[in-house]
């Protein structure tokens, strides 16, 4: 009698333990599933993402930030904005003004994420937004930081009615990465000068004049202009310049800190020129009543 309630209740152990084993495998498995077919939580890992960058580095929480909005008006339709894509091995979360990250397509739980950059600047030519720089991306194993120059195009007629939507991906570096944006937006965001207010308008015309009136050589024009500039987040273009020179020049600056400086008291002792010259011109000008 006792060895039959043994084996009875032996049988039930066993069928418990299989019971719960196959339900758990299924769960496991849908689970594993749901995560490989892109059911991510973006928004959540990206945090993550964030919280574990303020913890490593003290500065992080001064660095992480995007920049405040700056840029052509119509832009602020993107502000809130982000945008997927997707290739054979990653999805790309693209956050126009804020941040771009990039997850791996993995059956795994612990899959890659990573901040590719945080949004720092416009690259500009004299008459049109280019495109835009994202830094402070993750360490690479290149010993450097990834970074992302997130370049604007106008689609044409037959693409897609979308507001917007990422249309390239590329790595043309080791940890540089450049995406390309398409919107309608984009097609005639204005020329630069308009989108500067009266003081930037007025230092402009001055440095113009300057010029033209042969007082500042086509080199000390760029460096004022580029002056200017800077007070609204933009960065100038050079003639021929591509955003593959942007990012290696910017690379080489970090590990040359020594020439950025050089660079940054050139720039010091050509705005003063600059006000000399304002000061110049105002005193000769008559005062009208």
């Amino acid at each position: 009698m006792i060895m039959w309630w043994l084996k009875f209740f032996i049988f039930i152990c066993l069928w418990i333990m299989v019971s719960y084993g196959k339900e758990t495998k299924v769960k496991i498995a849908h689970s594993s599933i749901d995560h490989f077919n892109g059911h991510l939580d973006f928004k959540h890992i990206n945090e993550n993402l964030l919280n574990q960058r303020h913890r490593s580095d003290m500065n992080a929480s001064i660095r992480l930030q995007p920049r405040n909005f700056i840029g052509p008006e119509i832009l602020n339709e993107l502000l809130d904005e982000c945008y997927l894509y997707e290739d054979s091995k990653y999805y790309y979360r693209v956050c126009m003004f804020r941040n771009i990250t990039q997850h791996e397509k993995s059956k795994y739980y612990h899959s890659f994420h990573a901040i590719l950059g945080i949004w720092k600047e416009w690259y500009v030519t004299s008459d049109h937004f280019d495109f835009l720089l994202y830094l402070e991306g993750d360490d690479c194993i290149a010993g450097s930081q990834r970074q992302v120059v997130l370049e604007l195009e106008c689609p044409l007629a037959d693409e897609s009615k979308d507001l917007a939507w990422i249309s390239n991906v590329t790595e043309i570096h080791q940890c540089i990465y450049a995406i390309t944006m398409k919107s309608q937006l984009f097609c005639d965001l204005g020329n630069l000068y308009s989108h500067l207010d009266q003081i930037g308008q007025i230092e402009w015309n001055l440095i113009k004049s300057l010029h033209s009136n042969n007082q500042l050589s086509q080199e000390e024009y760029t460096t004022y202009l580029q002056s200017i500039l800077d007070n609204y987040g933009l960065k100038l273009l050079m003639n021929g310049q591509t955003f593959e020179d942007i990012v290696l020049v910017d690379r080489q600056k970090s590990r040359e800190p020594n020439d950025h400086q050089k660079l940054l008291d050139e720039i010091t002792s050509l705005k003063k020129k600059l006000e000399d010259c304002q000061n110049s011109l105002l005193n000769k000008r008559p005062i009208k009543n």
